[in-house]
């Protein structure tokens, strides 16, 4: 989620770029540029929305080699190297907050915020509602109005909206009242209420995004510009418009509202009236070019910024959304000299024990969805062909990729009765007791021989270094290892007693020697 922060708070502010250069491209040619703001807020919800599912069914890169991974290991040990990278029981020794948690705080944080934000636009519409109650209604020069103590000039309402004005510009110059009327009108017939709508709603979406606010404040100032050219263009005069601009703007009236367009303070009144005194640009120049070939750079950048992961909080919502076409995932694939049963049950993906939540495209995660478990960094990412053919998966964890090829039934059956002759005969593969007398002997002097282990473990390894150290300092020194025998999946099961406790350790071998699954929890004396 805090990547997902980052990322929406990089594109606002690519986007910010692209919208002041195109502002200034348009605007001295006395072009509208409200547009351009509504545009910005829109692609800051649009982009991440359009490019996140696209990024996400890249495959990934393979690591350098060939590496490959053991199935899951049992989930009853309390300290055990996980193959899918880091090891399940090792991290369940970690203690204080994880970037799941921190993730998951974000994720209620933004939530929170947004409904706030959200309360806050409804209690201005509906206190502008209940005022509205207490105006009278009047006409002037055929224009309805609705007259207030203290509010105005406005234009409120989204669905039908009415000019408000104060008590006291009923008795200023008729000159006066006469430009602010044709002023307000204008919002009524460009429906700006409406667009202003549309800006806030894009904020409160994300609350905590100051670029965002930003926009809005510029889509306001936006429109407050174009309003002013259009009544301009209408025959008033500059000078006389201007003069009623700066008397309106030295009263204080009582706010509105979020969605009602108002003239806005004395310093956006000054720019105002800057603005519209500058002379319009017929025909191309060189700065103009400059400013519109640089918002086409910044909306062009803002495509080479790669989003994130989704976050685990919307994880569900898209798990939701995407299972269907699930079942062509369902099969065997290879792991380490074990078969990885991929299967579907009651609209879930299971890979063995492990439920996958699907995040995007054809990534899922290990873990259900909103969970926190230890391995919930672990991803399985399938591949398909142009017709849509599975070719296997890559398992992804510890900044590992391991493939996993998906395999047929003649495989299953070889793997099996591989399996199966250990399994009935009872006997430990060649090498497993003395890879693990080298494996601990090289955690307990804190320098194990990573050359020995497939990158998946050694990662896990190498990242829960400490913790084995210490689960196994208390024990003392080695005394003996004993063969308990191979359990159904072919792993080889030893008991090591130490001088001070003992614990069980299950591994597996690849046919190179390496270890490519390890496993241990404390047994009792």
């Amino acid at each position: 989620m805090l990547s997902w922060v980052g990322y929406l708070l990089a594109v606002s502010g690519i986007l910010s770029v692209a919208g002041l250069a195109l502002e200034r491209s348009l605007r001295p040619h006395g072009r509208a540029t409200r547009w351009v703001w509504l545009g910005v807020l829109g692609a800051s919800l649009a982009l991440p929305a359009v490019l996140a599912p696209a990024a996400r069914t890249v495959p990934a890169a393979g690591a350098a080699g060939r590496t490959w991974a053991a199935a899951p290991a049992p989930a009853g040990a309390s300290v055990a190297s996980d193959p899918v990278g880091e090891p399940r029981r090792f991290a369940a020794a970690r203690a204080g907050v994880t970037a799941a948690d921190l993730d998951t705080l974000i994720g209620v944080l933004w939530l929170a915020s947004s409904g706030i934000a959200t309360l806050v636009v409804l209690a201005g519409c509906e206190n502008a509602r209940r005022r509205r109650r207490a105006w009278r209604r009047t006409a002037i020069g055929g224009t309805p109005l609705l007259v207030a103590a203290d509010t105005g000039p406005a234009t409120v309402g989204l669905l039908d909206p009415q000019i408000v004005v104060p008590e006291w510009l009923l008795a200023a110059a008729p000159e006066t009242l006469q430009l602010v009327i044709a002023h307000e009108r204008s919002h009524v017939e460009a429906r700006d209420p409406r667009l202003l709508a549309l800006g806030l709603g894009v904020a409160v979406l994300m609350p905590w995004n100051l670029l965002v606010w930003w926009h809005v404040h510029r889509l306001r100032l936006a429109i407050e510009v174009d309003c002013d050219r259009r009544v301009l263009r209408g025959g008033h005069d500059a000078r006389r418009y201007a003069r009623a601009l700066v008397h309106v703007g030295t009263r204080r009236p009582v706010p509105v509202g979020g969605l009602a367009a108002s003239p806005g303070s004395a310093s956006s009144i000054e720019r105002r009236i800057l603005l519209m005194n500058t002379p319009a640009i017929h025909g191309w120049r060189a700065r103009t070019a400059a400013c519109a070939l640089l918002s086409i750079g910044a909306l062009a950048a803002t495509l080479l910024i790669a989003p994130p992961a989704i976050p685990t909080a919307f994880a569900g919502a898209a798990a939701s959304a995407g299972t269907a076409g699930l079942e062509r995932y369902v099969g065997d694939y290879e792991l380490s000299m074990s078969v990885l049963r991929i299967e579907l049950k009651d609209g879930h993906l299971y890979a063995g024990p492990d439920e996958l939540t699907l995040v995007s495209g054809q990534l899922f995660r290990y873990g259900k969805p909103g969970c926190c478990a230890p391995d919930s960094d672990a991803y399985l990412r399938f591949a398909t062909d142009a017709a849509g053919r599975v070719l296997g998966a890559v398992l992804q964890q510890n900044g590992i990729a391991t493939e996993v090829p998906r395999i047929d039934a003649t495989r299953v059956a070889a793997i099996d009765r591989s399996t199966s002759q250990r399994v009935r005969t009872q006997t430990p593969a060649s090498g497993t007791e003395a890879a693990l007398r080298q494996l601990i002997a090289g955690i307990e002097s804190g320098n194990p021989s990573y050359g020995e282990l497939s990158p998946q473990v050694a990662a896990g390894t190498k990242a829960q270094l400490s913790d084995l150290q210490a689960t196994m300092k208390p024990w003392g020194a080695l005394r003996s290892i004993e063969f308990r025998g191979v359990d159904s999946r072919g792993w080889d099961q030893y008991l090591v007693r130490f001088e001070r406790g003992a614990a069980a350790w299950q591994l597996i071998l690849d046919p190179y020697g390496l270890i490519v699954g390890v496993g241990t929890h404390p047994e009792p004396n």
